[in-house]
């Protein structure tokens, strides 16, 4: 899709083109090294979003908006890699969305006081929901969604907490302290 929408851009202005290659060349390289890495500062993680979202909003327009508000205080903190990438790909893969009926997704951090532990950083990936209809095409991306409630886990770390009502769903992810990667 990226490369359909590449040769669309080539053929009608030639500087969004190139802003779109070098979006999309930020994704691989980061595809790339995430492989590599067990955890990456949130800064990183929000970085390489903004390269994908650039790359789905030029596909889908007004479509698709998005919402980050995340504090600066918790960039520092670390996520696995690319867990934003599964969420994301998760929520436009199961929803339907046009210009008339657009998909809204919220990104934004919660800190939260504990009585045990001095906080807990997460952050939350909201999404109305408007369901697609279930196809036969044998691809489950719900698959790779539990694949990263499995990775946290087997990280030891608190769980990714997935919430949904009839029009919103919710996906929490913690942040982990620098401090607790020593322990």
């Amino acid at each position: 899709n990226c490369f359909n929408t590449l040769s669309s851009l080539i053929q009608e202005d030639e500087q969004d083109a190139g802003k779109f290659l070098d979006e999309l060349t930020k994704v691989y390289r980061y595809l790339l090294k995430g492989e590599d890495e067990q955890l990456v500062s949130l800064q990183e993680e929000l970085k390489f979003i903004d390269s994908y979202l650039y790359l789905v909003k030029t596909r889908f327009g007004t479509a698709l908006r998005v919402a980050i508000d995340v504090d600066p205080g918790e960039s520092g903190k670390k996520i696995a890699p690319m867990s934003l990438l599964v969420v994301l790909e998760n929520i436009i893969y199961r929803n339907v969305f046009s210009k008339t009926q657009p998909l809204q997704i919220d990104i934004h951090t919660l800190r939260e006081v504990g009585n045990t532990l001095p906080s807990l950083g997460s952050l939350i990936i909201a999404n109305t929901l408007q369901p697609k209809p279930v196809t036969g095409d044998g691809f489950d991306q719900e698959e790779a969604l539990d694949d990263l409630v499995s990775k946290y886990r087997l990280l030891g770390r608190p769980e990714v907490e997935i919430h949904e009502s009839p029009t919103r769903r919710s996906v929490i992810i913690p942040l982990i302290e620098l401090n607790e990667l020593l322990l």
